[in-house]
């Protein structure tokens, strides 16, 4: 089989955790020895990235305007790429893929489909076409053009099957592969800080954790470290922060490469989103050995393997600010802590998961998987 890899919705700038999880998925496939048996498509600026990961594997660039994608691109050039380099079946590894067909077979993973969820953003079942959002017209045609979708989660898919019905039968859940840094950490009880990463979104509800924060920040020794790019609306964060007086207790880091620094210090980690495909930044953490606390909603409990502790509903900081406490007075046992890290670094980890994309995608091109 020769797989192409479509990366190019991908900048050399960090774009969050899609970004990531294609680029364990392809370090998965070079491990198991496929570099002959790729091709990876991409913009010229993202190739010294690649690189650092094969210096063999076959890499085309294409061009890009200052909007992005150049419209060429999905109408004429991918048909060529696929000519030229004898491309077998194609894996686009973020939604929003071209409204094409192609004469292999197309896959993509269809991350963040909470725009197909009624109770957060309205049924487009219920709404004439030309009113839906842009965004959800393009997840819908996603369905429609590509031969499967994989689903990163038992969760994601149930969402999918409800409310996509005609893609049942494209469906593949496989979980997202991720990469464990550093080793799992044995707890000292000294550590100062409770935890959230990855919390631009509105959905990643940082306002909630900071309030629930503030609410028992007199009775903890705590500081809260939220690493990662701010939300876009920071006003109402500031003011609750003023309000409680809690500059010096609270830190919001902005991007960060390496986080090693800041998960040694984590006696609690703490994701309240309101919803989730996967949860990527839960599982590294209960993988690197920290009790992990989050909202019991989409697929966090799945992910996590119920080993984790878990609040409801998501946006009550007062659940919250109580299911905080409980948890740094009844941490997990280090065994506890030990085996979840043992488990999650099994399940998730990048060969893993890429043997499973592999063997899946070589059965959709008519090949045998390798």
């Amino acid at each position: 089989m020769k797989l192409g890899i479509d990366l190019c919705s991908f900048e050399a700038v960090h774009g969050g955790g899609k970004d990531q999880v294609a680029y364990y998925l392809i370090q998965g496939f070079t491990m198991l020895g496929h570099t002959d048996e790729m091709v990876w498509i991409c913009r010229e600026e993202l190739v010294p990235r690649l690189r650092g990961f094969s210096e063999t594997v076959t890499i085309r660039t294409i061009e890009t305007t200052e909007e992005g994608l150049s419209h060429t691109y999905w109408k004429r050039d991918l048909y060529r790429i696929i000519q030229e380099e004898g491309i077998d079946v194609l894996l686009f590894t973020s939604k929003f893929t071209p409204r094409a067909k192609y004469p292999v077979p197309t896959v993509s993973i269809e991350h963040d489909v909470q725009y197909l969820i009624p109770a957060l953003y309205g049924s487009w079942l219920k709404l004439r076409p030309r009113w839906l959002p842009k965004d959800r017209i393009k997840i819908i045609l996603d369905f429609i053009n590509r031969d499967r979708i994989v689903a990163i989660s038992d969760y994601d898919r149930s969402v999918m099957e409800k409310y996509v019905p005609f893609a049942r039968g494209k469906i593949q859940r496989i979980y997202d592969p991720v990469v464990f840094r550093g080793p799992v950490l044995p707890r000292t009880g000294r550590e100062t800080s409770i935890t959230a990463i990855n919390i631009q979104h509105a959905h990643k509800n940082t306002l909630t954790l900071v309030r629930a924060f503030a609410a028992i920040a007199d009775r903890i020794p705590h500081r809260l470290v939220c690493i990662g790019i701010p939300p876009k609306d920071m006003d109402p964060i500031r003011e609750c922060i003023e309000e409680h007086s809690l500059q010096d207790r609270i830190l919001f880091t902005g991007f960060v490469e390496d986080m090693q620094e800041y998960i040694r210090d984590t006696a609690l980690y703490v994701n309240p989103s309101t919803f989730e495909g996967f949860g990527m930044t839960a599982v590294e953490m209960m993988g690197a050995g920290i009790p992990v606390l989050a909202a019991d909603n989409s697929a966090q409990k799945e992910v996590t393997m119920g080993r984790g502790r878990y609040y409801s509903p998501a946006a009550d900081a007062e659940a919250l600010a109580g299911a905080m406490l409980d948890a740094l007075k009844n941490p997990p046992s280090e065994d506890e802590l030990q085996e979840s890290a043992r488990l999650v670094r099994e399940a998730y980890d990048r060969i893993r998961c890429a043997e499973a994309y592999w063997a899946f995608l070589s059965d959709l091109s008519g090949g045998k998987a390798v």
